[in-house]
């Protein structure tokens, strides 16, 4: 109809007071929680995240001043955790490696003092007369032969271990092939010996090598067991479901069993040693290519195994299915 009404609310102050009071106590608790749970995700974060990259920090720190390697200190469950225990294995191969360098360096600057001493005492007795110059040229002549094939070895250890100056050339080789190429190689030299020269190959598989590196460590080997067999060399394969293994036997006198952990570490010298680097460049070469080696005591002999992996070829019969399937 034509009236109008207006509906008024009406309610004490005192009433609208209590209201904003509950209001502002609710907003006062609120606020307070809000912050204690903020207070306590910031010292689960502080220890959880800020405390171990602290820990990290101090642990690289104290590494670089001591070059002592830590031990993994940080038990987190994830990737902190992870990245510890890599800075502790990255650690421990610097330290490792840095013990091996200054071993290197000791042991190469005796080795090379006992030659340059024994050529100068002979230089210095043929000066006053002591020795004739046939003796002291002999002498001579034998030791700066000796050190060349020293300071040889120690160049071509160095460039093996540098990848940044001798990169390997791997390419997938025939390994009979090589072998037969490498026995018609070697055969003057271990004839000239009045030694047996055998070769025994099982079937022939492909192999990712260096061919300049791996005649390299061959020839080390024989030419070690040159010194020491009595009537033959024998080179033979064998194959298993992963690796060949490549055997170089001879029929000299068995290693001493407290030299077999040994005789691949350098400057190491047995019975007839010469410089001490042929096998540690056999080794260096050896596990580049992803292989193993080690020195076996025979019967008859000793034999030193070489595996490496070789790359499987596909059968007769799955060559003939993908035939009748395209």
């Amino acid at each position: 109809g034509p009236y109008n009404y207006e509906i008024i609310l009406l309610s004490e102050k005192s009433m609208i007071t209590a209201l904003n009071q509950i209001n502002l106590s609710i907003l006062f608790i609120t606020s307070l929680i809000s912050m204690l749970i903020a207070s306590f995700f910031g010292i689960y974060v502080q220890n959880n995240i800020s405390r171990p990259i602290h820990l990290l920090r101090n642990k690289v720190r104290s590494f670089q001043d001591s070059l002592e390697a830590p031990e993994v200190t940080i038990f987190t469950g994830d990737e902190i955790q992870e990245l510890d225990e890599d800075i502790v294995r990255m650690a421990r191969s610097i330290v490792n490696n840095d013990r091996k360098r200054k071993a290197f360096f000791e042991n190469t600057s005796h080795e090379l003092k006992t030659p340059l001493m024994n050529i100068r005492g002979y230089a210095e007795g043929l000066k006053d007369g002591i020795f004739s110059i046939d003796e002291a040229a002999e002498v001579i002549y034998e030791e700066s032969e000796s050190l060349r094939t020293l300071v040889e070895s120690i160049l071509y250890l160095s460039k093996l271990e540098d990848a940044t100056h001798d990169r390997y050339q791997l390419q997938l080789v025939d390994l009979n092939e090589f072998l037969g190429g490498f026995h018609q190689k070697m055969s003057s030299l271990v004839t000239d010996k009045e030694l047996e020269f055998e070769l025994n190959l099982a079937q022939s598989v492909k192999v990712m090598m260096d061919d300049d590196k791996m005649i390299r460590a061959l020839s080390n080997i024989i030419t070690n067991g040159i010194r020491y067999a009595k009537t033959k060399i024998l080179i033979e394969t064998m194959i298993d479901a992963q690796f060949v293994e490549i055997r170089l036997c001879n029929d000299g006198p068995q290693i001493p069993e407290s030299d077999l952990p040994y005789i691949f570490d350098r400057f190491y010298k047995g019975d007839k040693g010469q410089s001490g680097l042929g096998l540690a460049i056999v080794k260096s070469i050896i596990v580049t290519h992803n292989g193993t080696v080690e020195a076996l005591n025979l019967e008859n002999g000793v034999c030193m195994s070489i595996k490496i992996p070789y790359t499987p070829t596909p059968s007769k019969k799955r060559l003939s299915e993908k035939k009748v399937k395209s």
